[in-house]
């Protein structure tokens, strides 16, 4: 905005509003004529990008819906055991590890160095036994980032007439064009985590995490078919119960972000 004395100045529109009307119809024409071209053309340049990787889009898709239905499966067959997983998840606790019971010999040798213990304090030793790869995709909601936020905009903004558009709107289409990359490029490391923490080595590591008797010796049998065989035609776009209703800390701090920038350009 020009000044009176010829300074010329960014006005954001809050602040803007004390200028009256006059603030008003340039900023007006501000959008129209200097945001609006812009945000048509990087929608329109998105719309060729998301077409050209139709593919890998649906590829994403198809496993997100393949992990919610195991996360769904894993929490109805081990309630006990998931949800100590879930724990973790949200703790970021991915270690695990098993009490072993100390020969006589050992428990001499740490006595002698340690005469001031008792001997009941001296019984186990704490022995790592691995790290649960993926573990986070259980505090995410897999739907909701890739196929509710990610794939399924994806669809609307290539069946969406962009030059039709209100201007508040492909400012909007906009934003979510420009994080297109950071957001698949993210949709793809949370499905390779999912495929991680699926897997029978994963499934080893919970026998020493579980505490329920039965879900311990289950969770030794355990295979992905197994997780699977309820809900191979389960719709895509259906919820799953196993996903969290709220958003994780991540995901709100992604949405302000995103947020943030649609008000930087709306100004």
């Amino acid at each position: 905005m020009e000044l009176e004395d010829g300074y010329v100045t960014n006005v954001g529109w809050v602040c803007g509003q004390q200028f009256g009307e006059k603030f008003a119809i340039e900023r007006h024409r501000y959008a129209e004529q200097e945001l609006r071209p812009k945000a048509i053309t990087t929608i329109q340049g998105i719309v060729i990008k998301i077409r050209g990787i139709s593919q890998d889009l649906q590829r994403l898709t198809d496993e997100a819906a393949r992990l919610s239905q195991c996360k769904q499966n894993m929490r109805n067959l081990f309630p006990r055991l998931y949800k100590e997983l879930e724990r973790r998840a949200h703790s970021g606790n991915n270690r695990v590890t098993d009490q072993i019971e100390l020969s006589q010999k050992e428990i001499d040798d740490l006595q002698a160095m340690n005469t001031g213990s008792g001997r009941g304090r001296s019984r186990y030793r704490e022995e790592l036994r691995g790290v649960l790869p993926g573990l986070r995709v259980l505090s995410t909601n897999i739907r909701e980032e890739v196929i509710s936020r990610f794939k399924s905009k994806a669809d609307t903004i290539i069946g969406t007439n962009v030059v039709a558009l209100h201007t508040d709107k492909l400012l909007e289409w906009q934003s979510w064009a420009n994080n297109f990359d950071e957001m698949f490029a993210g949709a793809e490391n949370l499905i390779a985590d999912g495929k991680q923490f699926f897997m029978p080595e994963c499934f080893d590591l919970m026998q020493y995490i579980a505490i329920d008797s039965a879900e311990k010796s289950e969770i030794s049998k355990l295979t992905v078919a197994k997780l699977l065989k309820d809900g191979t035609n389960m719709d895509a776009n259906k919820s799953a119960s196993a996903e969290p209703v709220a958003l994780s800390k991540k995901q709100r701090d992604a949405q302000k972000k995103l947020d943030a920038i649609i008000r930087r350009n709306r100004n």
